[in-house]
């Protein structure tokens, strides 16, 4: 090495929805990458990972807006006193986090170390660029740091290797172009895809090493072996409209590094997990690669962890079901709806085969996984939407029929089978054909579009308030989804199904109801809302 050293903080903002994830994917991979051209680069790399949701900050909300922010001043002080960083790399994984990274990025730019570069990226920043230019960073942020100009100087959009990489490396030679003026909108770096991710440096997970005794009481990790998704369902970042390119590029690693990167996870003695997520859209949709993995995964006498992936319910066939039993992996099925029209709306199948003769052979063969799962014993999750877009009185009847009419002897498909139906209220998120389009083609209504902008403890249930369709009010559909789940666990717990008990049924109908007063005070009593 020349002498030369960078210094670089990794920071993952508070985030107001969803697991506390601790993603491969973002900064790890990341590091990974730029610590494998340390010899290109010529010059000493030194980093560290802070992330403000294992701090012991205050909750990010209004009420508690001037104790975070002193707690946060004095956490980046001591960090900055003790490492004297250059470049803060901010993750803006999900919209969930857009606040507090502005908030993260002004009180660096503008108290910590304003000679500091601020680059930040993720989905946000691909999807919503101009939410990071200094006339659309909302008022309260604004008031309080009165800036010259975006905290931010550069964005990344889609993935982050190599952009990161370039930037380091230019950093290095002197060649960053910085803002001419400050009031400028920050610099967006050019979009760079790994097209072989067998060009990845395989895991090495010392960046995380200080959070180990949280990452030891959440028990979740997350890891993907495959980039991007063969589909093009209309609510997700992968549709047709989505502006994340690599979403929509399927790459794969070699098997032998797939296992090789589980190896690593099993030898890395401080890590202690309970659950592995391979968080892959579709976990190898190429059937030759799922039974080469099967086939060299079997060199692990013992897992320690329960393994957890994707599939999709019109890729797996019987042999998928029997080698998740054998290995102990549990396969969640984006099952979404019981209505065949639904599914169609929701742009579940691609191209021709969207059609209800298609969707009702899907919903056949949801039937076939869920009996022949249960005669073998093999544990898997479906996943479904409630209160979503497109939902009218037709999808409900639909649904209605799939669940809950007497066809099975006399009982129905949730009191015949035990089934581990996850039910998560939909939540309309920036950057799909849903969420370009949905008001048009489905006569939706988003009543917070721009929910992500709202400083609330309860911003995460402005993004579940909608009109479904035309005929079908926010309330009616709620209504049919907790008198559906009052049914879903009545069944499954007659069945004695474990994945089902009463304090969890009654942490959902309690968040419903919340979700149903939030509906009635803002969105009826304060008929005219802008955001």
């Amino acid at each position: 090495m020349n002498g030369k050293k960078v210094k670089i903080l990794y920071l993952q903002p508070f985030e107001y929805f969803g697991d506390t994830r601790f993603l491969t994917e973002s900064f790890l991979r990341i590091s990974n990458y730029l610590n494998s051209k340390k010899e290109e680069l010529n010059i000493d790399i030194e980093e560290e990972y802070l992330d403000l949701r294992f701090e012991g900050l205050p909750l990010y909300c209004p009420e508690n807006l001037n104790e975070y922010r002193l707690e946060l001043k004095n956490l980046l002080l001591n960090t900055f006193e003790r490492f004297n960083f250059e470049i803060c790399a901010i993750s803006c994984y999900t919209s969930f986090t857009y606040l507090n990274s502005m908030e993260v990025a002004f009180m660096i730019k503008n108290v910590i170390n304003p000679s500091c570069y601020t680059i930040i990226g993720g989905y946000h920043p691909t999807v919503m660029s101009e939410d990071f230019y200094l006339k659309n960073i909302p008022d309260y942020l604004r008031d309080f740091y009165n800036p010259k100009a975006s905290p931010i100087d550069f964005l990344v959009q889609d993935e982050g290797e190599l952009p990161f990489f370039h930037f380091i490396k230019n950093f290095i030679n002197g060649t960053i172009s910085a803002r001419s003026c400050l009031k400028d909108k920050p610099q967006i770096l050019p979009r760079r895809i790994m097209e072989d991710l067998n060009e990845l440096a395989v895991l090495n997970l010392d960046l995380f090493k200080k959070y180990k005794d949280i990452i030891k009481k959440n028990g979740d990790f997350y890891i993907n072996f495959t980039r991007g998704c063969l589909f093009r369902c209309k609510f997700c970042s992968s549709s047709i409209d989505s502006k994340m390119k690599s979403y929509r590029s399927v790459r794969f690693k070699s098997i032998d590094r797939c296992i090789a990167e589980i190896d690593v996870i099993l030898r890395t003695k401080w890590l202690s997990i309970d659950k592995l997520m391979i968080d892959d859209p579709v976990f190898f949709p190429k059937r030759s690669m799922k039974r080469e993995f099967f086939q060299k995964f079997s060199k692990f006498k013992r897992i320690p962890f329960k393994i957890y992936v994707h599939d999709r319910i019109e890729l797996c066939s019987r042999e998928d079901l029997r080698n998740y039993k054998k290995f102990n992996l549990i396969p969640g099925f984006g099952l979404e709806t019981g209505s065949p029209t639904l599914l169609c709306r929701l742009g579940k199948f691609l191209g021709k085969n969207n059609s209800i003769i298609h969707a009702k052979k899907y919903l056949q063969k949801v039937e076939e996984i869920i009996k022949y799962s249960n005669e073998i014993g093999a544990q898997i999750i479906f996943l479904c939407m409630g209160a979503s877009p497109g939902m009218d009185s037709e999808t409900i009847k639909e649904s209605t029929e799939f669940f809950l009419s007497k066809r099975f002897s006399g009982k129905s498909l949730i009191e015949k089978y035990p089934i581990n139906l996850q039910i998560q209220k939909f939540a309309i998120l920036p950057g799909n054909t849903f969420y370009e389009n949905g008001e048009n083609f489905l006569f939706s209504k988003f009543y917070f579009k721009k929910w992500w902008k709202i400083f609330d403890k309860e911003q995460a249930l402005y993004s579940t308030l909608l009109k479904p369709s035309k005929y079908l009010s926010f309330s009616e559909a709620m209504g049919f989804l907790k008198d559906f789940l009052s049914k879903l666990y009545r069944a499954q717990m007659r069945l004695k199904n474990p994945s089902y008990n009463l304090p969890e049924y009654f942490f959902h109908q309690k968040l419903y109801k919340r979700t149903l007063e939030l509906y009635n005070y803002k969105v009826l009593k304060e008929k005219s809302i802008i955001y």
